[in-house]
Formats: structure tokens, C-alpha cells, sequence
């Protein structure tokens, strides 16, 4: 008697069991079905012949990809830098610390004991990475105040200051190897100050922004001291290694051309043709690269835009001149839906800054496209 209660034990949970794997099974296809008749509605409402259908298909495929792809990351690998980017163990001491005055010290003792111009330039180099550090850290930590982060900006203001000093100052008596190596280095510094500081730009309020903005012309005043120590052309090179060598996504040209244009404005004249060639340079592989690029990172360069940091009015500036680059259909179509992405985002900036800071803000492009600027401004 056991072994038939057994039995009927056993075949009565495998009847179970088979009713409810069918029953999974079912579901399963009625997703699939689901997810197959939307495809089909996108793309069957139009004939194979249709020129229209190898489109859909693209676009149906792009949407699908689309979602596998984290925009977010490839935005930081852009812009947001460490202090092991710059050769730092740690950010150490904050302003807000109370014994900060040891760290600012300890600078200066170490500054002072530095006797060679190149390294003594270097060393200053170290430190406004250091206060930069300083300034992010504190921009992100919950419930810091408004002025401790302008006081921050502030120190990694002046901090530039001794760096331009102390570069001129080694231009003076380097040459040769020497001095191209320590151009490099202002070069990579104060592009990664520059991608940072627009990534800062993004995060901080509203009222900050012309403290950012301030900043940001300082360091490109800075990196205008590479033409001390090297002649235009060889600047130009060397700056093409530099950002080749510098960490970033697949659209990381995008954000040196940003960084590139601001610089250009404010290096001295001997300097701006090198500064239109490494532009162009860059112009070249961001649409070379682009114009390779599936159906999906074309899609998602839409969102690459939305969330990278910076001026929405330089973002405007470089899809204007992409835009009357000879490009593909499929490239200008992204680059049609990134535009419409910087007007909507600029137009949510503008809501929310004070009206004596809206002048600053459209202040980078005055000599650009006065239609595009009289659109968001409206």
C-alpha cells in the first residue's frame, strides 16, 4: 500500500509540474508575441520595397540596442577625473577641516625647497590638481554650502595663478627636451582641469556659475604659457598625443573640442592658428569616428549631449559646424536629435539662473549663431 501512495504521489507532482512548466511556457511566448507584433507595427507598415524599410529595421535595432548601453558611464570616463588621474593618493585635508592651514603648510615648505624651475612649476601643478580635487569632493557631498565651494574655486584660482608664474619663469631658462616634456605636461593638466571643471559646471546651482565660469577662462589663460616654452606648430603635434593618451568614451572628441575652443579664445594670438589646428584635427576624427559607428552609438549620442556637462551654447556651436560638415543621413539624423536635446536643456538652465548671470551664459558664443541663441533665449 505504501509503494502504491507512492507511486500516485510521484505521478500526481509530475502532472503538477508539467502543468505548470506549460503554463510558463505559455507566458513566455505570449511576451515574445508581444514584443515581436510592436517590432512588426514599427516596421511591417511599410513594404520591403519601401526605401523607408531598411530604416525602420535600423531604428527598431537601435532602439533595442540602445537600452544595453550605459550613456552615464561613457560620460564619465569623459569628464569625471580623480585624484589617481592627476598622480594623487588621495584628496587629503578639505578646506572645511580645521587644521587645513597644516596642508596649505606643508605646500609651502615644500614649494619653497624646490629649486628647479621646471620641477618647481610641476610642483604647482600638483597642487592646483590637489585643490581642484578639493572643490569636486566638496561639490558633491550633500548639504555644502554655496560660498565654501566659491572659496574652494577661489584657492584653485590663484593656485593657476603660480602655475602660469612658474611656467614663464621655467620658459626662461629651459629648452630643447626639457621644456617640451613640461609643455605636455601643462597641456594635460590643464585640459583635465578644463573637462572637470565643466562636469562642475553641470552639478553646481545656478548661482555659481559665473564663479565656474571664471575659473574655466583662467585655466585656459594658464595653458596659454605652452607657447613660452614651444613654437606653435610643435604644440599643435604634441597636443594630439597628449589628448590621444587622455581617458575617454567613444565620443570623448566631442568634449575636447568643447575644451579646445575654450582655450583658443584666450591663448595669446601667436597661438590661435595651433589651437584652430588641433579643433579641426579633433572636428575630423569626431566625425570620422561617428560616421563608422553602428545604428545604436549613433542613437545614443542624443543622450551622450543631454547628460555631458558644460555650455549648452558650445555644445550648440560644435553640431552647428558638424552639421555643415558633408555628413551622412544616418549621422546628421543623430546629430538633428542631439540639437533638439542642448535647446530643451538650455531652456531649463535659463529657468533657473538669476537674470544678471544670463548675459555671462550667452556670452561664450556672442559670435556664433545669433538665430540659435535668439531661440533659446525666447
Amino acid at each position: 500500500m505504501k509503494i502504491m501512495s507512492g507511486f500516485f504521489c510521484l505521478t500526481n507532482f509530475i502532472i503538477k509540474s508539467r502543468f505548470f512548466i506549460l503554463a510558463a511556457f505559455a507566458a513566455f511566448l505570449l511576451v515574445f508575441g508581444f514584443f515581436v507584433f510592436q517590432t512588426e507595427a514599427q516596421v511591417f507598415q511599410f513594404k520591403p520595397g519601401d526605401k523607408n524599410y531598411t530604416a525602420a529595421l535600423a531604428a527598431v535595432a537601435a532602439d533595442e540596442a540602445k537600452e544595453d548601453i550605459n550613456v552615464e558611464e561613457k560620460v564619465k570616463n569623459d569628464e569625471d577625473f580623480n585624484p589617481e588621474d592627476f598622480g594623487l593618493e588621495s584628496v587629503g585635508m578639505l578646506p572645511t577641516n580645521p587644521f587645513y592651514f597644516f596642508k596649505n603648510a606643508r605646500r609651502g615648505v615644500t614649494s619653497f625647497f624646490t629649486f628647479n624651475p621646471v620641477k618647481k612649476a610641476e610642483r604647482n601643478m600638483q597642487f592646483a590638481a590637489e585643490k581642484l580635487m578639493e572643490v569636486k569632493t566638496l561639490a558633491e557631498r550633500e548639504g555644502t554650502e554655496t560660498q565654501v565651494i566659491t572659496d574652494a574655486l577661489e584657492n584653485f584660482q590663484g593656485e593657476l595663478d603660480k602655475v602660469k608664474s612658474r611656467v614663464e619663469n621655467a620658459a626662461n631658462s629651459v629648452e630643447g627636451e626639457e621644456a617640451e616634456e613640461l609643455s605636455k605636461k601643462v597641456m594635460d593638466s590643464m585640459m583635465k582641469y578644463g573637462k572637470s571643471l565643466s562636469k562642475l559646471e553641470k552639478d553646481l546651482p545656478p548661482e555659481i556659475f559665473d564663479k565656474v565660469k571664471d575659473t574655466q577662462d583662467k585655466n585656459s589663460e594658464t595653458f596659454g604659457t605652452v607657447f613660452e616654452l614651444m613654437e606653435p606648430e610643435k604644440v599643435s603635434e604634441n597636443l594630439a598625443e597628449v589628448l590621444d593618451k587622455q581617458k575617454g568614451s567613444e565620443f570623448k572628441q566631442f568634449k575636447n573640442i568643447e575644451i579646445l575652443k575654450d582655450i583658443k579664445d584666450k591663448v595669446p594670438e601667436k597661438g590661435q592658428n595651433a589651437m584652430k589646428i588641433a579643433e579641426e584635427n579633433a572636428f575630423l576624427r569626431l566625425q570620422n569616428e561617428m560616421e563608422r559607428f553602428d545604428s545604436a552609438k549613433k542613437a545614443i549620442f542624443e543622450d551622450f549631449v543631454r547628460e555631458t556637462g558644460g555650455s549648452e551654447l558650445r555644445h550648440l556651436e560644435i553640431i552647428n559646424e558638424l552639421e555643415a560638415r558633408p555628413i551622412s543621413g544616418d549621422l546628421r539624423g543623430a546629430i538633428a536629435k542631439a540639437k533638439e536635446g542642448v535647446f530643451s536643456k538650455a531652456g531649463d538652465r535659463l529657468s533657473k539662473m538669476p537674470v544678471d548671470q544670463q548675459d555671462n551664459f550667452f556670452e561664450s558664443l556672442a559670435k556664433g549663431e545669433l538665430q540659435d541663441m535668439r531661440v533659446i533665449k525666447e
